[in-house]
């Protein structure tokens, strides 16, 4: 008898030390900002020495030919640009970007953009708004980013490549949707690289009561099928081992989970689907793409594929173009 009510109030005990998901359900969404994302970097100039300092002089030349003084003053003029941090599903503290114009009117559109890479490689740099975030946030359209869990030195946790980094968008989204400056109705995706799978499998797990709001995505060198992708690159088991929670036991059911290419009838049906791919991307085969859209186009989805010739895994050689395309793919599907 003794024991079993010892053991009664352990079980108590530890229950109430556990982290509660319903606790961290009903934490309170809100945006922590830290302040402009401009703050480290006043001037182009200072931007430029920190690179120098951080990158050499090459990578800092690569960076000062790719994105010269007039496209920065252009972005400082033309948005407000926030980083700071919020609760995720779990209680997790994730570092966000949240973009939008200077002077907003009306309730704009938002877009959640989801970055590529894993970890810290990857993550939103200055360079990532000035290279989609920015130009989308300039047509119209509050676009916030998030770094994932373990994303960044600000992200509380570990990024499980397609696992619970998942809800980091989802929370994220509900977040930008209370905002007075967005119309929560109308919701749209974009995701790099990496961000297709989290892009997909968050469309996928949206909550019945906002899946509707939702009404286009767009991904660029989109990793949709991550089976082919071993083939494809075979180091990427060692991210998959190092990162996807029990991979060693449930390899195919994970894999499964994480590749839209797979079960892309589980989309929902009203949302259109663009894939914008260069034709030279050697991080994820172009052919990934086109598997996906003939998969798509069996299961009347709507959908577009446009492949960039001699361009890279990031189309950097025709971003206007790419900005542009996604623009008009959204505003084809506003409601």
């Amino acid at each position: 008898m003794f024991k079993r009510i010892v053991l009664t109030m352990l079980l108590v005990a530890l229950s109430m030390m556990a982290p509660s998901a319903t606790l961290a359900a009903n934490q309170e969404a809100k945006f922590y900002a830290g302040g402009s994302c401009f703050k480290a970097f006043p001037t182009y100039d200072a931007w430029i020495d920190l690179m120098r300092e951080r990158n050499g002089w090459f990578k800092t030349w690569i960076i000062s030919w790719r994105y010269d003084e007039e496209r920065f003053n252009d972005a400082v003029a033309s948005v407000d640009c926030t980083v700071g941090i919020y609760p995720s599903i779990d209680g997790n503290m994730v570092q966000a970007f949240i973009v939008k114009p200077k002077q907003v009117t009306e309730p704009l559109p938002m877009v959640l953009y989801n970055r590529g890479g894993n970890q810290g490689f990857g993550s939103v740099t200055l360079a990532q708004l000035l290279d989609f975030i920015i130009p989308l946030s300039k047509q119209g359209y509050v676009v916030a980013a998030t770094q994932y869990r373990g994303g960044s030195r600000r992200s509380e946790g570990q990024d499980e490549f397609g696992g619970r980094d998942v809800q980091d968008v989802l929370a994220l989204s509900e977040l930008v949707a209370a905002m007075p400056e967005t119309d929560s109705s109308q919701r749209f995706m974009l995701g790099v690289s990496r961000g297709a799978m989290n892009t997909f499998m968050a469309l996928r797990d949206a909550p019945e009561d906002t899946a509707t709001s939702y009404r286009a995505v767009a991904v660029i060198g989109g990793l949709v099928d991550l089976v082919e992708m071993k083939d494809f690159r075979p180091e990427m088991e060692r991210v998959y081992r190092a990162l996807i929670p029990n991979y060693a036991t449930q390899q195919a059911e994970q894999l499964y989970t994480r590749s839209v290419s797979l079960w892309p009838e589980k989309l929902p049906a009203h949302v259109g689907v663009l894939q914008l791919h260069g034709e030279d991307d050697e991080r994820v085969s172009v052919q990934s793409a086109r598997t996906l859209s003939d998969r798509l186009y069996t299961h009347v989805r709507s959908h577009n594929l446009k492949v960039f010739s001699g361009e890279d895994h990031m189309i950097r050689g025709e971003r206007e173009t790419v900005v542009a395309e996604i623009d008009s793919w959204f505003k084809q599907h506003l409601k």
